[in-house]
């Protein structure tokens, strides 16, 4: 069972690993030569960001599974708190443009920019 998972977790990852890194090359290119559009910047934006979403959630899959195994390893890592929130407003800015929703995002000076774990 472990084993179908992790092989279909790699056929998973391989192909998402190309979009983001395709998506975020195109980002990186977009500086007025290839695409002009703004809409265009930010669809490539909220796909790239749905994208890495994705690959997370294989990556929480394969975690919970390495926990049934007892072959879990806890890793110390950072969360860039206020980009995942950045994130999660742009993954939602269609739906709340469509209906209408004014999203703002304040961030006090004083909140760290990561937090540790």
């Amino acid at each position: 069972k472990s084993r179908w998972i992790r092989t279909i977790s790699h056929e998973f990852k391989t192909p998402l690993n190309a979009v983001v890194s395709m998506l975020q090359l195109l980002q990186d290119e977009d500086k007025g030569k290839t695409f002009n559009s703004d809409d265009v910047r930010e669809r490539l934006d909220i796909a790239s960001s749905a994208a890495e979403l994705l690959s997370l959630y294989i990556s929480d899959l394969l975690d919970y599974f390495q926990i049934l195994n007892q072959s879990f390893t806890v890793r110390a890592t950072g969360l860039p708190l206020v980009d995942v929130i950045r994130k999660c407003i742009r993954l939602l800015s269609k739906k709340t443009e469509e209906k209408q929703i004014e999203v703002k995002l304040n961030v006090d000076s004083h909140l760290p920019t990561e937090i540790k774990n």
